[in-house]
């Protein structure tokens, strides 16, 4: 907006000089420059400002978007990789409780040999 507001005031400024241009002067470029020239001058400036002001602010907009994308990634990123070591966490216990299980079975099957071989197999 503020780049806006200088582009307008460089515009005005532009519409001044050419009424005085063709109203006042009889379309003479040289007298109405050389007679306007502070408003000439301020016009340019006012011009060339409001735009670079403009296009910083875009370009400042852009960053912004990608620094959100980036951090919504990292998020996202974050959060599965937690999600991962839950479910290794939850796999490792679940595979020492198993150990434990056919432990504690296979040393009774084994006291008291009645041990099952399983099918399909030959002994």
């Amino acid at each position: 907006y503020i780049g806006t507001l200088f582009m307008l005031v460089g515009i005005l400024g532009w519409l001044r000089i050419l009424y005085f241009w063709g109203f006042e002067e009889d379309m003479n470029f040289r007298a109405t420059f050389s007679g306007h020239l502070p408003t000439v001058i301020f016009a340019v400036l006012a011009l060339v400002v409001g735009f670079q002001i403009w296009l910083i602010g875009l370009l400042a907009d852009l960053i912004a978007a990608s620094r959100r994308l980036t951090e919504e990634t990292l998020y996202r990123m974050k959060r599965m990789e937690l999600e991962l070591y839950d479910l290794r966490e939850r796999g490792q216990s679940l595979a020492r409780e198993e150990n434990e299980v056919l432990m504690s079975g296979s040393d009774s099957a084994e006291a008291d040999g009645s041990l099952v071989e399983p099918a399909g197999t030959k002994v």
